[in-house]
């Protein structure tokens, strides 16, 4: 498992997508080799700025989603939600 994370600007690119979206620079595509698996991004949040994480795959159950205070966390957190779907799958 080779978890990775590219923008979601060079995800488009590497896609061969005309780009639609402006994304931000800490918009993120998270891929296990070249699959993507989920999204982190950074958000306002009434408690102040969040990273969010989502993971993409199906069928996963919940929880498929959270926040965590940086990059690594919500990183790690996602990273460790795959790993158990994988493990079951």
């Amino acid at each position: 498992m080779a978890i990775i994370l590219r923008t979601q600007r060079e995800q488009e690119r590497v896609e061969g997508l005309a780009p639609v979206i402006n994304w931000r620079r800490d918009d993120f595509a998270v891929l296990d080799d070249e699959t993507v698996i989920g999204r982190i991004y950074k958000s306002q949040v009434p408690a102040g700025e969040r990273w969010m994480w989502f993971l993409q795959v199906t069928p996963a159950p919940p929880p498929n989603s959270g926040s965590a205070d940086t990059l690594d966390e919500a990183m790690a957190a996602l990273t460790a939600r795959y790993a158990r779907w994988r493990g079951r799958a």
